[in-house]
């Protein structure tokens, strides 16, 4: 009874190309005076995992998931990791929801965390998303293929522009690193090219760090 039915929003994931593991959602909610309520779902593990079970030892054995170019070693078995907790598009999942208002300064207030009943409505990607906010491509078919879908994906970037000046204004550092990715063909390295972050990339980052501050203050 404490679950909330969140379902008829329009979350959406942004994600690498490659992504199997969809680990959170988020969606935006217009209010008064350019005040605009975030809502970030992050995938419900617990709900399918009991503690101290078989799997729950091997997951704290494994403590993490690795990601390399060949092969990704996954912290779950890829039954739960790819499915059953995945937040997957056109799938109902449990989430615990993140939520916080954003106002025109980019301050953030009113935090609520509770779980909920969610369904990706589109699995994006960081780079079509990106270029098609940044003018370099048009919209992507998995945005126009869900009404409204736009238009929250512009709200969305509007209010993490908000939240990285504040940040920034605040004392936040930029760290210029060189991030890359192999290219393999049949198990060989051809190539290697860096990863260019875009604004689709900066809507999670932003999202995410201002949801870990409400956690954060939460569990304080």
């Amino acid at each position: 009874e404490n679950v909330r039915d969140l379902r008829s929003l329009l979350w959406a994931s942004i994600d690498n190309d490659d992504s199997r593991d969809l680990d959170q959602l988020t969606v935006s909610e217009q209010l008064r005076d350019g005040v605009v309520r975030i809502y970030v779902a992050v995938a419900d593990v617990d709900a399918r995992l009991r503690k101290n079970s078989p799997v729950d030892v091997h997951a704290r054995r494994n403590t993490t998931s690795v990601y390399t170019a060949a092969r990704i070693f996954t912290m779950l078995p890829e039954r739960l990791c790819y499915d059953l907790t995945s937040l997957n598009a056109r799938e109902e999942r449990l989430a615990v929801v993140v939520a916080y208002t954003v106002d025109r300064e980019g301050a953030v207030s009113e935090p609520e965390i509770y779980r909920a009943l969610v369904e990706n409505k589109a699995k994006l990607t960081y780079n079509a998303v990106g270029a098609w906010l940044e003018g370099r491509a048009d919209m992507p078919p998995q945005v126009a293929a869900v009404e409204g879908l736009a238009e929250q994906l512009n709200l969305q970037d509007e209010v993490a522009q908000r939240l990285c000046e504040r940040r920034h204004e605040r004392g936040a550092l930029v760290l210029d690193t060189v991030e890359s990715r192999a290219v393999m063909e049949e198990g060989v390295v051809v190539d290697i090219v860096p990863e260019e972050k875009n604004r689709a990339h900066a809507i999670i980052e932003d999202f995410m760090i201002a949801a870990n501050g409400v956690t954060a203050r939460y569990l304080a």
